[in-house]
């Protein structure tokens, strides 16, 4: 398996193993589900229910960051997130709150690296985004980018 798959693998695998702190829309653990393509994002979607893309970002970094070729890779991640709007505006805001700072926080622990076979060693939470929810029964998506660093082989 290649370092790029290691990574994405790993970062999957880690949010899976978060447990949300609170239960919302009868949902009390994060799915993984892949997609075709951004239109698949609809009202199938479940809450909690979450896919990976790429970003675009891309730089190398390190000691030798200077060179056309450094010792390690920055590439952009973007975790998003389904979610099914409740009655309450409020629980809403405060469940993507618990859910955003739990994932963060299992991503940021060096156990969630598998360093030995990643090459992985900072993910960098960065702003996140909600787009949606405004109403009862509305979709919700929400962005949670990463800048990942690692070697590769």
């Amino acid at each position: 398996m290649t370092r790029e798959r290691a990574v994405l693998t790993q970062v999957r695998t880690a949010i899976v193993a978060v447990t949300p702190p609170t239960a919302y829309d009868g949902r009390v653990a994060f799915t993984y589900a892949d997609r075709d393509s951004a239109d698949d994002v609809s009202a199938r979607a479940m809450t909690r229910q979450f896919h990976l893309e790429l970003s675009g970002d891309w730089a190398w970094s390190g000691d030798q960051a200077a060179t056309s070729y450094g010792n390690s890779v920055d590439v952009g991640v973007d975790v998003v997130m389904t979610y099914r709007r409740q009655a309450s505006l409020f629980e809403f805001m405060c469940t993507v709150l618990e859910d955003v700072r739990a994932i963060y926080q299992a991503l940021s622990a060096a156990t969630a690296y598998a360093a030995e076979t990643t090459g992985m060693w900072r993910i960098q939470p960065q702003t996140f985004d909600v787009v949606g929810g405004d109403r009862v029964n509305d979709l919700a998506i929400v962005t949670m980018p990463l800048i990942i660093t690692f070697d590769p082989e």
